[in-house]
């Protein structure tokens, strides 16, 4: 879970405050329950990963001619 946590991707993107979040995580391993943000945290990452990393690579990718087909006589 660390690793979504405190990914590049996530740094990267400027949604939460990292200090902050690194602090709950650490509370959290140490007996306090921030389950609940740590999981709003992990399934925004996560749907980002999904929903908009994917959406942005399709996207951009290069198009293929489309190949007429062969029609038989």
């Amino acid at each position: 879970m660390a690793n979504f946590l405190f990914s590049s991707e996530l740094r990267k993107r400027d949604l939460f405050d990292m200090k902050r979040l690194r602090s709950a995580w650490e509370e959290h391993l140490a007996g306090a329950d921030h389950s609940w943000l740590l999981y709003r945290v992990l399934t925004t990452e996560l749907w980002h990963r999904l929903y908009i990393d994917r959406f942005e690579a399709q996207s951009f990718a290069p198009r293929t001619q489309a190949v007429p087909l062969r029609r038989s006589a």
